[in-house]
């Protein structure tokens, strides 16, 4: 079977990405807050605050350079950085979806806030209809070269001036008859239909330029696209906008930020769960205990009460012969001394 390699699409924010790119190179991240998803993030480069951002987390929020996002518990994993190879521009810029993230600011319109006219946009949804337009083009301009190269070897044919023809072209009592070749489809298909002045290629050229003296302004782009309505027909369903600069400039600021963040982790010492039970207090769950048929559990200052209170060194299971089970607490204090209680709740709970 034969693979077909996709081609990496052109990146719509190039400018923003190379500027972002190029004012973030040495940016390193600074952790102010990792308290679980309570988290105080910055990313600056070091000793200076130029182009740096904050990143704020709690429960189900995310807040960085003005904006607030809200979606899931944890919002650093709902910027995750994308991983494989085609998630990518051609320019090394991430294929961030900026409309999905867009829908998660907080805020009713918010998500139409941080978008905004481009005159860009509207020049590109202008070349985009002319190309595809019955009479102006590109298939036009393939069949408007064809006709034009059919009749100079026509008329070369018969030694005859192509420029004079063009003009004469349209006067029978002006224009010679010439023959055209038998044999050849193309001349019996193209020879002798009128030859615009302008090809269909220059006529698009014209009609651009008129867009681009309007382009800068929204109402008048607006009212110049109404008046060539035969031309662009449902041109009124154009979205005209884009994201504004600030928001596309967050939005690669949060891909960095978790990216730096995920480095962090990785690097991040896992702390060794505690195994080691005090000799003072091994001492005193055996005396209370009483018997070697249980199991001990290090918890290292987890609760281990249903209610959620407590806060137990150890907790220790022991099957009892009528096929129940006890919990008993121990804690060690700071002050040595040693406390223990059973757990109410441990026998409905763990029958």
């Amino acid at each position: 079977m034969t693979t077909t390699a996709r081609t990496k699409p052109e990146n719509p924010y190039a400018r923003a990405y190379a500027d972002f790119q190029k004012n973030t190179e040495d940016h390193q991240l600074v952790v102010l807050q990792d308290a679980g998803i309570y988290r105080h993030l910055r990313i600056q480069a070091p000793g200076t605050r130029m182009w740096s951002w904050d990143v704020s987390t709690w429960p189900g929020h995310l807040a960085t350079s003005g904006f607030i996002f809200s979606h899931i518990e944890d919002m650093l994993d709902f910027f995750t950085a994308p991983t494989s190879s085609q998630a990518y521009y051609t320019d090394g810029a991430p294929c961030i979806d900026m409309h999905y993230w867009a829908e998660k600011l907080v805020g009713t319109d918010n998500h139409q806030r941080v978008r905004v006219y481009s005159h860009r946009v509207f020049l590109q949804n202008v070349k985009n209809s002319l190309e595809e337009d019955e009479n102006f083009g590109l298939e036009a301009q393939e069949e408007h070269e064809k006709l034009v190269a059919v009749t100079k070897r026509v008329c070369a044919r018969h030694d005859f001036d192509f420029d004079y023809y063009l003009k004469i072209q349209n006067d029978e009592t002006r224009l010679p008859r010439l023959e055209i070749d038998d044999d050849d489809l193309d001349e019996w298909e193209y020879f002798g239909q009128e030859i615009p002045e302008l090809s269909p290629a220059e006529r698009r050229k014209e009609i651009l330029d008129e867009a681009q003296e309007v382009e800068e302004h929204y109402e008048a782009a607006q009212e110049w696209l109404r008046e060539h309505e035969e031309t662009f027909g449902s041109a009124w369903e154009w979205d005209l906008n884009e994201f504004d600069t600030r928001f596309v400039f967050a939005c690669y600021a949060l891909e960095l930020t978790t990216r730096r963040w995920r480095e962090y982790l990785a690097q991040k010492p896992v702390p060794a769960p505690a195994s080691h039970i005090p000799d003072t207090l091994q001492h005193r769950i055996d005396e209370v205990i009483g018997h070697e048929n249980y199991a001990s559990y290090v918890l290292d200052g987890q609760t281990a009460e249903p209610n959620g209170e407590g806060y137990h060194d150890v907790v220790t299971i022991e099957d009892l012969p009528v096929g129940d089970r006890r919990v008993t607490a121990f804690t060690l204090g700071p002050d040595g001394e040693i406390e223990h209680s059973v757990i109410p709740s441990s026998r409905s709970s763990m029958a």
